[in-house]
């Protein structure tokens, strides 16, 4: 039980810092907080529509937040791009921990 516990409780460490990954690539971009609030309703809709959504959501909230808040098409693409490579690039990273951290000698010895 305590096993499970400790992975959900890193599961939603994971998607916080997925999120706020998001959220700092859209801040550094220039993002409005319609922006923002596009990427977070993108994020949360896109869990519902499978992998293409959960990846591509975000980025789509985030540019029609965007859009809505300037009225620059431009600015919105750029904003909902960033956005998308900060969460891209977020959910490199637990990949990275984890294949880095799987001892030489485990079961599953397929991951190098």
């Amino acid at each position: 039980m305590v096993t499970i516990s400790i992975v959900a409780v890193l599961a939603v460490i994971a998607w916080v810092l997925d999120y706020v990954a998001g959220l700092l690539g859209a801040k550094k971009a220039g993002a409005s907080r319609q922006a923002i609030v596009g990427a977070a309703v993108g994020t949360v809709s896109g869990l519902f529509m499978g992998l293409v959504g959960a990846v591509f959501m975000p980025l789509v909230g985030a540019a029609v937040g965007e859009y809505l808040a300037r009225r620059d098409q431009r600015q919105a693409v750029h904003v909902g791009v960033a956005t998308w490579l900060g969460i891209s690039s977020s959910t490199r990273v637990p990949h990275l921990v984890f294949f880095n951290s799987c001892p030489e000698g485990s079961s599953s010895g397929h991951l190098r």
